[in-house]
């Protein structure tokens, strides 16, 4: 089986005056940040591999980052310790649904993960942080208006829910 990196290099000026410049080299990683999937490394071990059936989803992202496709060659020792669990999955409504793949964030949500489901258990829904931050605001809205002994009587009642 065929394995692939999405890369880049440029030329970093150096700082001492009259070297040559150096080769930097950028990948593409997969941190499954939440809304964020692909991101950049400077990493060669946080790279993302890429399997044969992921070939056209890797020459989407190098034709948008203007990066190129490297077939990895094992025998020349360009080995990865990292290499990210995805599977197949069409829950659009989940954060974890990156380009029909699903990618929990940790090994425990990859174990309780049942793909092409609505009820998966380590599902999170696409609206979820926006909803969070909704939250939050309207938290601070209404607390904001309270005066100290309305703002002491619900800090007491916050913290006998937590019991």
């Amino acid at each position: 089986m065929e394995e692939f990196i999405v890369c880049q290099s440029y030329l970093k000026t150096s700082k001492i005056k009259g070297k040559w410049p150096d080769v930097v080299y950028s990948y593409i990683s997969n941190d499954s940040d939440i809304g964020f999937h692909h991101t950049l490394t400077n990493d060669r071990e946080k790279a993302y591999i890429f399997g044969e059936s992921q070939l056209e989803i890797a020459n989407f992202i190098s034709e948008c980052w203007e990066m190129k496709i490297v077939k990895l060659d094992y025998e020349e020792g360009y080995v990865t310790k990292r290499r990210l669990v995805s599977m197949e999955c069409n829950n659009r409504y989940c954060m974890w649904n990156s380009f029909d793949q699903c990618c929990p964030e940790d090994e425990e949500s990859i174990k309780k993960t049942t793909p092409n489901r609505l009820d998966c258990p380590s599902s999170l829904r696409v609206d979820f942080q926006e909803q969070l931050t909704n939250l939050v605001g309207d938290c601070y809205d209404i607390l904001v208006r309270r005066n100290v002994k309305e703002l002491i009587q619900a800090k007491k009642f916050m913290e006998s829910q937590r019991d």
